[in-house]
């Protein structure tokens, strides 16, 4: 009797065993299906195609953030103040979030705290490799051992951790970073790099990129810049270099140092990502729309998969004037369009901010400037605008998605920067603007759409 108790009950144990084993393997090959995003050119469209193999636009939403938009003149963000008031956690904030964001079909969380992240959506991860002042725009020595030390750092504690992430698209290297003539400086990389400090590895790049470029023929370079130096060594000691107008081969050193340093940049940071994560899109730097050098975009297509651009509409005459300067003035020739980004790039483009503001907000909309930058009258031309520019970017053969800039308003009383405009699809008390995501809610489904067919 005790024999037969036993067997039957190794029976048991045997059968558990068994479909416990087929469970884990049926577990194993599903995940075995499951890839990482990747980009895909098929007959001259790009696609997102998703980590099960479907094409995939990235409808997304920065700043997805229960604390965002932090008020210095008050000490708190009064979006976070509210949202505790009606929700009681940022958990719960997180799930009315979520259900909000797939009804209005979103898809991405442009970047957001980690309560959203962790309801599952597919997000991107900016990783902030330079290390720079946004604000000032400075930034730092990209050939000096401690920066390269730092993006080895963030590889090594950020990047690893996500590799297996299989809801992360990419990642965001940096946010408009300063590449040449914008509104925090007039200066390009040439001259950013020519006021480091003579021992600095940067400014030794500089001097051994024109003594290269000219075959330690100083002769040649004096004509060339109107300069009289002795040797290239002595470059190591000023800070202005040349005489304006500059001659069109000067300008052209400083178009292909440009063209260096960003290299240098992009290089360091590729493969140092790619040590610590193979299965990731790298998502470019959030390049500042028609603020970004020419040469800086050839150099970074190398080493992206990707081409992101926060991209905002100016008014008619603020780009072809801003270009015109720059031609007069001689400094580096910026980006004009997206068209230009992608001849340029040849790389797919996600517009990775964009937004439009309306005065019947009640926000000052004060900053960015209103003489750049337009304000319509209100919501529902806000509205309209959005839906007619997001249209017209989904026909473009390059165009994988946009993401909104931002979810919430900013406050009134000015964020870190003093900006205070009416950018969210909710306002500070958490109320959707429901024109606007009426709108959105079409044309996102339109993009879903577009890839499909």
């Amino acid at each position: 009797m005790k024999g037969k108790k036993t067997f039957i009950l190794g029976l048991i144990g045997l059968f558990i065993i068994s479909s416990l084993s087929i469970s884990i393997a049926e577990n194993i090959n599903e995940n075995e299906n499951i890839s990482y995003f990747r980009v895909e050119n098929n007959n001259g469209r790009w696609y997102f195609i998703d980590p099960y193999g479907e094409p995939f636009f990235s409808t997304g939403i920065c700043g997805v953030s229960s604390n965002y938009n932090y008020a210095p003149d008050l000490g708190y963000s009064p979006y976070y103040k509210n949202i505790i008031e009606l929700y009681g956690s940022e958990e719960v904030w997180a799930n009315v979030t979520k259900q909000r964001m797939d009804e209005w079909c979103f898809n991405t969380v442009g970047y957001g705290d980690k309560y959203i992240i962790d309801t599952g959506h597919y997000y991107t991860k900016g990783l902030g490799m330079a290390g720079a002042n946004w604000q000032t725009g400075e930034i730092p020595d990209y050939f000096s051992n401690e920066w390269i030390q730092r993006v080895e750092k963030i590889g090594k504690n950020v990047v690893s951790n996500l590799s297996d992430d299989h809801n992360l698209i990419g990642y965001f290297l940096d946010n408009e970073l300063h590449w040449g003539t914008d509104w925090r400086s007039l200066l390009d990389l040439f001259d950013t790099y020519l006021q480091l400090s003579a021992n600095s590895a940067g400014k030794i790049a500089l001097v051994d990129f024109l003594r290269q470029k000219y075959n330690d023929n100083i002769t040649q370079f004096n004509k060339n810049w109107r300069t009289n130096l002795d040797n290239f060594d002595q470059i190591l000691y000023v800070n202005i270099l040349g005489k304006w107008p500059y001659t069109v081969i000067a300008r052209n050193d400083h178009n292909d140092f440009n063209y260096f340093v960003a290299d240098q940049y992009f290089k360091t940071c590729y493969y140092t990502i790619k040590k610590y994560d193979p299965n990731h899109l790298i998502l470019g730097a959030r390049f500042q729309s028609f603020l970004t050098p020419i040469e800086v975009v050839r150099a970074s297509s190398k080493y992206i998969d990707v081409i992101s651009v926060n991209h905002y509409v100016t008014r008619p005459l603020v780009l072809p004037l801003a270009l015109f300067m720059q031609d007069i003035f001689g400094f580096t020739r910026s980006i004009d369009s997206l068209d230009e980004f992608y001849k340029i790039s040849q790389k797919p483009i996600l517009i990775s901010e964009f937004y439009f503001r309306a005065v019947d907000s009640g926000l000052p909309n004060t900053k960015p400037s209103r003489l750049i930058m337009p304000v319509v009258k209100n919501q529902r031309q806000r509205a309209i605008f959005a839906e007619v520019y997001t249209r017209l970017f989904i026909n473009k053969p390059y165009s994988i998605g946009y993401h909104w800039f931002a979810y919430s308003d900013q406050p009134s009383q000015g964020r870190f920067d003093g900006e205070n405009s009416n950018i969210g699809l909710v306002n500070i008390n958490d109320e959707p603007y429901e024109l606007l995501i009426t709108r959105m809610k079409i044309v996102n489904t339109l993009a879903h759409n577009s890839v499909k067919n």
